[in-house]
């Protein structure tokens, strides 16, 4: 009588036979295994012909202090704590397989510390260009439409082009002000605001001849009379026109020659030996 194997009986078989290491059919010896995979994208350091790195400029550094000694009765020492000073200014370009390119410059004053990350495409890859950081973050000019380029504004730039066309876009935050202009058919309109305490008092004056010639200010000071220096007014002697550069402090005499003395007018004061006209009194009005 003959009996059949079932599949039931040959399953614990086939999983004993699966559960054994793989042998080689050649040798006897175990198949190698497969290989981890790599633990990075790339791997690269400098040196290499992908890398390149560009380092220019200077920085400065300096550590300076200074003490004093005094001899006698109370000697007394006077040291200064330690001063520290540096000055940078630097250029740094990183680039990798001559697409990718990190560059940054380090400098005194912070409107001249900028930093960028890039991508700049070849001749088959869509993308032409790509950036990110507050430097360079500009768009094409197209017409009747200019976006700039403020100085320090942080932002990303992509440029790319498929099919004979060209894209760009820009992502940027501006830390501007806006400004309004008002225009009344071809000309435009100006505001112009005067407040009271802006008013110009005491500096102008426009004597009542000219030309003049020989021109003395004479600034009156609780009775003495000083003669004003010829940096502390400007005048047009051609048009009797005087500005000085700040407002008396209590009274103005002016002396000049048109013809004749004052030309012909009454003095009101002899100030220094010299016949004057009164043009500003504090607290007056002026004349």
């Amino acid at each position: 009588m003959r009996v059949k194997p079932s599949i039931l009986a040959l399953a614990p078989l086939a999983a004993l036979l699966l559960a054994r290491p793989l042998v080689a059919q050649e040798g006897g010896a175990p198949a190698a295994l497969p290989e981890d995979p790599p633990k990075a994208f790339f791997s690269t350091q400098l040196g290499d012909d992908e890398v390149d790195l560009l380092i220019q400029g200077i920085w400065e550094a300096s550590l300076s202090s200074s003490a004093s000694y005094s001899f006698g009765p109370a000697s007394l020492f006077n040291p200064v704590p330690l001063l520290f000073q540096q000055r940078p200014d630097l250029y740094l370009l990183l680039t990798f397989k001559e697409r990718w390119w990190f560059e940054a410059s380090v400098a005194d004053e912070a409107e001249r510390s900028t930093f960028a990350l890039g991508f700049s495409g070849g001749e088959g890859d869509a993308v032409k260009s790509a950036r990110l950081g507050n430097v360079g973050i500009a768009m094409p000019d197209y017409p009747y439409l200019s976006f700039g380029s403020p100085a320090g504004a942080f932002g990303a730039a992509l440029r790319a082009e498929a099919n004979g066309a060209s894209f760009d876009a820009l992502l940027r935050w501006d830390g501007l002000s806006w400004r309004s202009k008002s225009f009344f058919g071809l000309g435009e309109t100006v505001d112009t605001e005067l407040r009271p305490e802006s008013h110009l008092r005491g500096r102008r004056f426009a004597l009542p001849h000219a030309p003049i010639e020989d021109l003395r200010l004479y600034e009156l000071v609780e009775g003495v009379a000083r003669l004003l220096s010829v940096d502390e007014y400007g005048a047009s002697l051609a048009q009797g026109l005087v500005l000085l550069n700040q407002e008396p402090r209590e009274g103005l005499y002016a002396y000049y020659f048109s013809g004749s003395d004052l030309g012909g007018l009454a003095a009101d004061a002899t100030l220094l030996g010299s016949p004057t006209i009164k043009l500003y009194e504090k607290g007056g009005a002026a004349t």
